[in-house]
């Protein structure tokens, strides 16, 4: 796989540790005074290859009732892995679709005891409902990040997830709870948390990840969506009314100005919301490091809303076909877009992190500690 070296704004910004005498040992087995190289992530699959697995994995899961559903995730995720290359190494995934449907059961038997509670007893039903989100919610997330993660590797080293479950109960439950509470006020600081909460606790192999964009970026990031969203949105509505007032009447009434008023809002937030997950994303992975090495993620928010968009309009007219090839669109412009920077050789990385302590709750296996809820 090609690689390069980094240019001088991403060097300059490389942590300054790597910078010494030559020949000094830096932590992660590197040595540092080494030149950062870029390595780009590369992404390999083929949509007509992915519709060949889709298309079969819909049509079990559709004649097992979903019980294949399961082993379609295995398939489709191990496809996918493999495909996602750096510096000429695959990634793997590793999950037993056991496990998986023991998540989709416990998945569909919530949501059977949502709609009972909800019908049966409604406004008690609904505040049962409440509480018992927020205490098996962050349960369920904090073990599924450790699945996840469990069951991933590159070069045959495992990827993890360790943090004390009482973070997950501030941090997917106390922060989103006091969000709603705040009129989503709070939406950026709570997206930061749960972001540093995942990055700040995974790991590869004996090596850590970290985390540290400020949560004044978060909210800079949502106020330029927010403004985005009221010029083209807001700003055409209300000159729109004001119009329609001051003409005195016309053909359209109150109720059906505010039906094509909303109409038009909430395609102005289709259309936008791409534009902020991109823009979110570069904030996210370039403030995250692995060790002494960092990620990048150079996404246009134009490109990413224009794949989006062109990819939903194909998958209307193929009446859903379009699926598994927006798929693959998707993840290869992501991969394009992405690059580990590494400070040193990889192979030495990796080696560093084998080597080092990884802890007897690394090595637990994921049918003890995990389950897939996919939520």
């Amino acid at each position: 796989m090609a690689s390069h070296h980094v240019p001088g704004d991403l060097a300059d910004d490389a942590p300054r540790h790597f910078i010494s005498s030559p020949g000094a040992a830096a932590p992660g087995g590197t040595v540092s005074g080494d030149v950062p190289v870029e390595h780009p992530i590369e992404f390999t699959g083929s949509g007509s290859e992915y519709f060949r697995i889709w298309i079969v994995n819909l049509l079990l899961s559709v004649l097992t009732l979903g019980i294949y559903s399961a082993w379609a995730k295995v398939r489709s995720q191990r496809y996918l892995h493999a495909n996602t290359r750096l510096d000429g190494a695959s990634f793997g995934y590793h999950a037993r679709p056991a496990a998986i449907l023991k998540g989709r059961i416990v998945a569909v038997l919530l949501l059977i005891a949502y709609v009972v509670l909800t019908q049966e007893m409604q406004l008690t039903g609904l505040l049962i409902v409440l509480v018992a989100a927020v205490v098996l919610l962050p349960w369920l997330l904090y073990r599924s990040l450790r699945f996840r993660l469990a069951n991933t590797s590159y070069r045959a080293l495992r990827f993890g997830f360790q943090a004390p479950l009482r973070k997950s109960y501030v941090v997917f439950a106390l922060w989103p709870v006091l969000t709603l509470f705040t009129l989503y006020l709070l939406t950026p600081f709570t997206h930061r948390a749960i972001k540093a909460f995942q990055h700040n606790h995974s790991r590869y192999g004996s090596a850590r990840f970290s985390f540290d964009a400020r949560t004044r970026d978060f909210y800079l990031r949502y106020g330029a969506w927010l403004a985005g969203v009221v010029l083209a949105g807001g700003l055409p509505v209300l000159a729109a009314w004001l119009f329609l007032r001051d003409a005195g009447a016309g053909g359209m009434d109150g109720a059906e100005f505010f039906s094509v008023a909303w109409i038009w809002i909430y395609a102005v937030l289709l259309a936008t919301t791409p534009m902020l997950a991109a823009s979110l994303r570069n904030l996210i992975w370039s403030r995250t490091r692995l060790g002494p090495n960092r990620i990048v993620s150079r996404v246009s928010p134009w490109k990413y809303f224009y794949i989006q968009a062109t990819n939903g309009l194909l998958t209307l007219l193929t009446l859903g076909l379009f699926v598994p090839f927006a798929r693959i669109r998707r993840l290869r412009y992501l991969a394009a877009c992405t690059a580990f920077v590494a400070a040193g050789d990889i192979g030495a990385f990796v080696a560093a992190a084998q080597d080092g302590p990884v802890g007897a709750a690394g090595d637990e296996t994921a049918d003890i500690f995990g389950i897939d809820i996919a939520l």
